[in-house]
């Protein structure tokens, strides 16, 4: 007759539950990491990655709040790190270049070349990365207004023409910021 010790599953708190989801949320839903990052943690109980999924999953209320909570810290801090790597790229990119500028009546350092070109690409990559995260824009789109006016109408926007009388007219010059047509007043 074996005497199998049965092993009874922790109980967590309340409090650990919502630790543990708040971390599971810090990395993005990945449970091994958070499960490492509470092992690590001497103020938190070590919780498997299993039981960290069956959480993300059965308390999904719970996670989509603390998720919604956080984004924003998130995302900022996300952005601050891409903007810091952005910056050491560029300095590098610096320090290539003037080795490249030095050795230009000798040049054959096609490795050095290249390296600043990949620098320079990282740099980019990561300023709009954090102009990304940081709700930048990362690019602009400069649209007539007629292409305004036909996207609008094709969403079902309709804007009527509104009838206006001339009262008087004046003459601007462009250094009042007008041109040299006549303009309603």
């Amino acid at each position: 007759m074996s005497t199998e010790v049965q092993k009874r599953p922790r109980r967590y708190t309340e409090a650990e539950i919502q630790r543990a989801l708040t971390e599971v949320a810090a990395c993005s839903g990945n449970t091994h990491m958070a499960a490492r990052n509470l092992a690590a943690d001497e103020t938190s109980p070590s919780i498997d990655q299993k039981t960290l999924w069956r959480w993300q999953h059965d308390r999904a209320e719970d996670y989509a709040r603390i998720q919604q909570d956080l984004l924003p810290a998130i995302t900022a801090k996300a952005a601050e790190q891409h903007m810091a790597l952005a910056r050491r790229q560029m300095e590098g990119s610096l320090v290539g270049i003037e080795r490249i500028v030095s050795e230009l009546p000798h040049m054959e350092h096609r490795d050095l070349v290249n390296a600043v070109g990949k620098l320079d690409i990282g740099s980019g990559i990561h300023t709009e990365k954090a102009q990304l995260l940081a709700g930048l824009p990362t690019q602009r789109i400069a649209k007539s207004s007629d292409e305004l006016l036909r996207e609008f109408e094709a969403e079902g926007l309709k804007l009527d023409a509104i009838d206006a009388e001339v009262v008087s007219e004046e003459t601007l010059s462009p250094s009042d910021g007008g041109s040299e047509r006549a303009v309603p007043a």
